[in-house]
């Protein structure tokens, strides 16, 4: 997941960046409140691995 901050600094839906207390400390984690919605953008299967998908999600407000 990519976060574009320019959406997050306007967003009023909490959250908060977790890299510290995770168990894996090299992951990016970001914690969503339960009831934080996203659209769907672009659904693609990686290159890597045909059994994984990239999807793109957008917040919204």
């Amino acid at each position: 997941m990519k976060i574009d901050p320019s959406k997050i600094s306007t967003s009023i839906t909490p959250f908060a960046m977790i890299d510290e207390h995770s168990a894996l400390p090299q992951e990016q984690e970001i914690l969503f409140t339960m009831h934080t919605v996203f659209r769907v953008g672009e659904i693609k299967q990686t290159a890597e691995n045909s059994r994984l998908w990239e999807v793109h999600l957008t917040i919204t407000d």
